[in-house]
């Protein structure tokens, strides 16, 4: 899994929602953990969800 840092991540953000396409993508701060950010299509097969509700976001 390909790891970027929070400041990469917002600087190169057009960049990071094409990439999770293919495959996740770490984010760290300060070399920890911060999400891993995938695909909605990865999001369903793991989750087992067959759309996204926008609304558990809150």
């Amino acid at each position: 899994m390909r790891t970027i840092t929070v400041t990469d991540a917002r600087k190169r953000f057009g960049a990071l929602l094409k990439a999770v396409q293919q495959k996740p993508i770490r984010i760290t701060r300060k070399n920890c953990d911060v999400v891993v950010v995938v695909s909605v299509e990865e999001y369903k097969r793991i989750s087992g969800a067959e759309s996204f509700d926008e609304s558990r976001l809150g």
